[in-house]
């Protein structure tokens, strides 16, 4: 009968993780970094959430998306603008420019929900301040 070796997720592993940061010695580059992206990822999800949350929402699908060709799947460049943060966000990363997405735009629907226009100016802001942070 074969044996597995025990799981050291250290960046899931609250225990290990209070251990290894009262005792850094024990632990490799690699495993520094995961716990770092770790906390990040924890910080950063919710808002990667909510972001996903508005573009499943507003954001306003090609009519001749094919349904496999992500980069061709939205009609605005404000869309992909605010899932470029969406990515850094989700693994744990501030995004490096500033989003530049715009209610105005014309890439979110329907323009006229005041709920939709104060959901984009709040996530934009928060990505913005995080960025320039």
């Amino acid at each position: 009968m074969e044996t597995k070796p025990p799981n050291y997720n250290f960046a899931h592993n609250s225990v290990a993780n209070n251990f290894l940061e009262a005792h850094p010695e024990f632990l490799s580059a690699t495993e520094k970094e995961e716990i770092e992206n770790s906390k990040r990822f924890d910080i950063y999800k919710p808002l990667a959430d909510r972001i996903y949350k508005f573009i499943d929402d507003y954001a306003a699908v090609s009519p001749n998306w094919d349904g496999y060709d992500r980069t061709e799947r939205y009609t605005s460049p404000d869309t992909y603008e605010m899932l470029a943060s969406f990515n850094q966000l989700l693994i744990g990363n501030i995004p490096k420019n500033p989003c530049g997405s715009e209610w105005s735009g014309g890439g979110y629907k329907p323009y006229s929900s005041q709920v939709g226009k104060e959901e984009h100016d709040y996530l934009v802001k928060e990505i913005n301040k995080l960025v320039n942070s």
